[in-house]
């Protein structure tokens, strides 16, 4: 090497780091980059697969012809067809074979294949190779339709329909694995629920997407790193709501108390101007025998409790017990005539 060239080492100081580094060469088992197209030679459903305890199951087994991808092909090892990770289960030297489980079937678009039914094929990757496209694990999350195709100059514009399940890791510029082929995402409508890319010239001959028609599906794989992000920050996501409906059950209960305590004021208000009135009406008789006059039971003191000196000394009917009415009331003073 260049004397003034240093190679480049990963310095990972952290366990955290080392952790996240392996996680990332798990995801990297496809790279979106399609190594050829294969052909269906066959679809059976086999009745006497052998499961783990030794008794027969039906099976659904694709046989597929090829040049690439058995080249280095051994048994047990992944294939990725249309973008799902497979396990080859036979091969020889142009054909291979897998078995497609009811969920694969489910979620993907091999269920729609045809004896002579092109499909994209790639080889897991090596762990010294380069990945020119992006980390692809050929876990398919849905199968997509096909919408529109629409040319533009020598590309090729496509329109695909996708749901609410895997729409919010489809980002403009971001990456997507549609039927194994790592490809860019320009535009995304959350309201209609679809997302276009665009194919060069050369795309459109490698891949099988364009001999497709208007309404087949496409396997459709988001970007991995953007759904373990996702997950990383799904539980703070449910702390702080759950935090946010805490706090709104709180306001709830302090509107509900100041409410009860305003109420309480307003009727402790109206039962002080219920014992105002029966006092003035008391002064009214009483300056009538000449001891208290009406101007002193209406007076601005007329809220409280008006008796005679002698009563506020601890004499008279109340004999120092505390009258029928508030205390700071009959500690005060009456007016007499």
């Amino acid at each position: 090497p260049h004397p003034e060239i240093k190679p480049l080492r990963l310095r990972l100081p952290h366990h955290n780091s080392r952790v996240l580094a392996l996680a990332l060469l798990a995801a990297m088992v496809f790279t979106g980059i399609v190594e050829e197209m294969g052909e269906v030679l066959a679809i059976d459903k086999r009745v006497g697969l052998e499961m783990w305890d030794g008794t027969k199951a039906e099976g659904f087994v694709l046989k597929i012809g090829c040049k690439m991808a058995v080249q280095g092909a051994y048994i047990g090892c992944s294939i990725a067809v249309n973008g799902t990770c497979l396990t080859c289960t036979a091969f020889d030297a142009k054909t291979f074979e897998v078995n497609c489980a009811p969920e694969t079937l489910r979620r993907t678009d091999l269920g729609d294949l045809k004896v002579g039914s092109p499909v994209n094929l790639e080889r897991s990757m090596a762990a010294n190779d380069r990945n020119s496209g992006h980390f692809v694990q050929g876990h398919v999350d849905e199968a997509g339709k096909i919408l529109e195709f629409k040319k533009e100059g020598e590309s090729l514009w496509v329109k695909i329909a996708l749901s609410d399940a895997i729409l919010p890791f489809v980002v403009p510029k971001g990456y997507i694995a549609v039927d194994g082929t790592s490809l860019t995402v320009c535009e995304v409508n959350h309201r209609e629920k679809w997302f276009n890319l665009m194919l060069i010239a050369h795309t459109q001959q490698c891949i099988v997407m364009p001999k497709k028609k208007v309404g087949e599906r496409v396997n459709l794989e988001a970007d991995c790193l953007g759904k373990y992000a996702a997950a990383a920050v799904g539980g703070v996501a449910e702390r702080v709501s759950g935090l946010e409906q805490k706090l709104v059950r709180t306001q709830i209960a302090a509107g509900v108390s100041l409410s009860l305590a305003a109420v309480c004021i307003l009727l402790l208000a109206g039962e002080d101007k219920l014992r105002c009135r029966d006092l003035a009406q008391r002064c009214a008789g009483r300056s009538s025998s000449g001891r208290v006059s009406a101007a002193a039971a209406t007076s601005p003191t007329a809220h409280a409790r008006i008796a005679s000196p002698s009563q506020l000394r601890g004499g008279g009917a109340w004999k120092g017990e505390r009258p029928p009415y508030p205390f700071k009331v009959w500690r005060l003073q009456a007016q007499v005539e």
